[in-house]
């Protein structure tokens, strides 16, 4: 539940966009053009810290979209699910999994999919997409696409329960428009209710496109529209890397560089420091840079009267009402309430706050009073 996290500024590289299937070339030394790596963003760190933290083991059964919500209601680690795979699958996590990053990799092979990571978001999408979105984000980040998509908002966008899925990128479209985008092709279907929240439109428009076979790309300043192409080879880029390298420590380098055989590497020294000229997928380099994310700061005090607890509580009341009582060991006593107020968004911050604070906390700004009495977490209407 503590989900402080410590943000720091990122060293700012230069990065040149190449793709395979090029004659091969000698990397040669970085330019004067700065820029910042894509994946070293604040909440690119962020969320490399979250997916450090630990989960307690569990083997209950429960449905894809109800772990996704606790997830973000427990974490604030926002998942989202590809529209062409099942969002009624049961999913369960084994005793073996102790991280959220292994949780979550190991859903996505339950749902015989993969993980892309999009800046601070993480998709669930279907076998051999992961890497092309991954792309796709590296080749926009880095470009000169107008500075209102990569900006964070905190709602980009959201929808109610039957959306239709044209009427929902026009909605984003108003606000931010891709070139050569036409609506009247794309596949029109009956959306579940979401929000997009605390992200960039960079990252909302890969993900809703890609579902429908499409990518954002580059073009002239602005945005336009291309069809993935899934026979093509992942496109590769240049990035060059000063103290990253030793502040990776030897053993995590060179288990990098075994997992990414393949990949080119350039070794140079300027002013007695060394660098190194990376060339490799988007994803290579989003591996490379994760583990320099600190650790998240974890306290967990076994006195329950003295704990004290620092995150953030996002989604439906029920949701973090369920996940709070679950993580705390303790049987949630919920009165028949309404589906609107069952439902209702929370966005609950909280700073070195005991157990009894925070129940407050969530009571007043629900309406409700939630007290502990035992083993029991007791939810009552005032």
């Amino acid at each position: 539940m503590q989900l402080t996290s410590a943000l720091f500024a990122s060293p700012i590289r230069f990065a040149m966009t190449m793709a395979y299937g090029f004659i091969s070339i000698t990397i040669g030394s970085v330019g004067a053009a700065q820029d910042l790596h894509p994946y070293r963003t604040p909440s690119s760190i962020a969320l490399a810290t979250s997916l450090q933290r630990p989960i307690p083991p569990s083997a209950d059964q429960q449905p894809v979209l109800e772990w996704i919500a606790q997830c973000k209601a427990a974490f604030s680690v926002p998942v989202v699910l590809d529209r062409r795979l099942p969002s009624d699958r049961v999913i369960a996590i084994s005793d073996k999994v102790r991280t959220l990053d292994e949780a979550i990799q190991e859903i996505a092979i339950q749902m015989h999919a993969e993980v892309a990571v999009l800046e601070g978001t993480i998709v669930i999408v279907p076998t051999g997409y992961a890497a092309r979105l991954e792309s796709t984000y590296w080749s926009l980040a880095s470009s000169d696409i107008p500075p209102k998509w990569l900006r964070q908002e905190k709602v980009v966008i959201a929808w109610e329960e039957g959306a239709h899925s044209r009427d929902v990128l026009q909605q984003f479209l108003v606000r931010y428009p891709i070139r050569g985008l036409q609506i009247e092709n794309i596949e029109h279907d009956v959306w579940g209710a979401a929000s997009w929240e605390q992200t960039t439109p960079l990252v909302v428009a890969i993900t809703l496109l890609s579902s429908f076979d499409l990518r954002p790309v580059p073009a002239e300043s602005d945005v336009a529209v291309s069809p993935i192409d899934l026979n093509a080879l992942p496109e590769v880029f240049v990035w060059e890397y000063g103290d990253e390298i030793t502040r990776l420590g030897k053993e995590r380098w060179l288990a990098w560089r075994s997992r990414w055989s393949d990949v080119e590497l350039k070794r140079s020294e300027r002013n007695g420091k060394t660098f190194w000229a990376i060339r490799a997928p988007a994803t290579a380099h989003r591996e490379l840079v994760q583990p320099l994310a600190p650790p998240p700061k974890i306290t967990a005090p076994s006195d329950r009267s003295t704990s004290r607890f620092t995150g953030r509580f996002r989604g439906e009341l029920q949701v973090i009402l369920t996940n709070l009582a679950k993580q705390r060991q303790l049987e949630l006593e919920l009165p028949d309430l309404p589906s609107k107020t069952l439902r209702k968004e929370m966005d609950v911050a909280f700073e070195q706050a005991t157990f009894e604070e925070l129940l407050n906390q969530i009571g007043a700004e629900s309406g409700l009073t939630i007290r502990l009495e035992g083993k029991r977490l007791k939810v009552t209407v005032p």
